[in-house]
């Protein structure tokens, strides 16, 4: 089965002032086209697909639209969780009218955790491989608040709290029952900050305290790949090749203009555990667009002044 990671699309995002809608309309173009170029099965979108709770009618636009041209291509899965950009209301609401055309929306933890675990079946109804869609916990989510706990006690909750959702997801996803004479392949997303990961300096953590949230190897050993979101540059955590961020779709910030945007195409082979990984590199459409002029002449100056080119 293939698989394409993509995370952090911030659609409705504007750029000191400028609309980005040409640049994200391209880039869903583009992610459809490699979506039907390499065959993929199932696209995974791990949090942040809008950039602000109230994103503009435009934004929903492109969302909606580049799900209604997925449904009609060869994509048969699509699992979209939700990130600390999101409002897991507005991501929500048409989960059960999505979940009927193979759209797996999670906006947030659910009340019965079972609900994160979904299962990915075949034409015949065959178990095809299981991904628990873990969307970005919140703090009523992980329950860490309790009255008189310093600083250190808070931070150390949180991780505790990450941790044990991660386990109590692992248990589940662990309890699915196998296919015929196999074991399907098992993923997990997550929206957070990974211990040992790179960020820009734009970004901060999303939970209080430093960094280490949760290390890779916290990561229950039931899941074959896990699918990150919230950091926008993409890399491996640690030394684990099957714990990864693909990153934001689009640059983002001035700090991100020199990094390589890509999207990660996974291949679960028989007899191979973990995925064949391979790097898609996906275009940078702000230079694109400023040189069919669709963009102004601000954003095509700024594009320029941060070119090392």
């Amino acid at each position: 089965m293939r698989f394409l990671h993509t995370s952090d699309w911030h659609l409705g995002q504007k750029f000191i002032g400028q609309n980005r809608d040409a640049e994200h309309a391209a880039a869903l173009d583009w992610l459809l086209q490699t979506i039907e170029n390499e065959q993929v099965d199932a696209l995974i979108v791990a949090g942040d697909v809008f950039d602000i709770n109230n994103p503009p009618v435009s934004a929903e636009e492109l969302y909606y639209r580049f799900l209604t041209r997925l449904i009609g291509s060869n994509c048969r899965h699509i699992v979209i969780v939700g990130g600390n950009h999101d409002l897991p209301s507005r991501l929500n609401a048409p989960a059960g009218l999505l979940r009927a055309l193979n759209v797996h929306v999670v906006g947030c933890v659910p009340d019965n955790l079972a609900d994160e675990i979904v299962e990915l079946r075949e034409a015949d109804g065959s178990l095809a491989a299981v991904v628990a869609a873990v969307p970005f916990l919140r703090d009523k989510d992980l329950k860490i608040s309790v009255s008189g706990e310093s600083a250190d006690e808070r931070v150390q909750r949180i991780r505790e709290g990450i941790a044990e959702h991660y386990r109590q997801i692992g248990e589940l996803a662990a309890a699915r029952p196998p296919a015929t004479g196999r074991r399907p392949p098992s993923i997990v997303t997550g929206h957070l900050h990974a211990a040992g990961a790179v960020s820009h300096s734009e970004q901060r953590n999303i939970y209080i305290g430093n960094l280490d949230n949760i290390a890779a190897d916290q990561f229950p050993e039931v899941f074959d790949y896990v699918a990150l979101g919230h950091i926008h540059r993409p890399q491996r955590v640690g030394k684990f090749d099957h714990v990864r961020y693909s990153g934001s779709l689009i640059p983002l910030s001035f700090s991100e203009i020199q990094d390589r945007k890509i999207a990660l195409l996974l291949d679960f082979l028989p007899g191979q555990r973990r995925p064949e990984i391979r790097e898609i590199a996906v275009p940078i459409f702000r230079r694109l667009l400023s040189v069919r002029g669709s963009l102004s002449d601000v954003e095509a100056k700024l594009e320029a002044a941060h070119d090392p080119a």
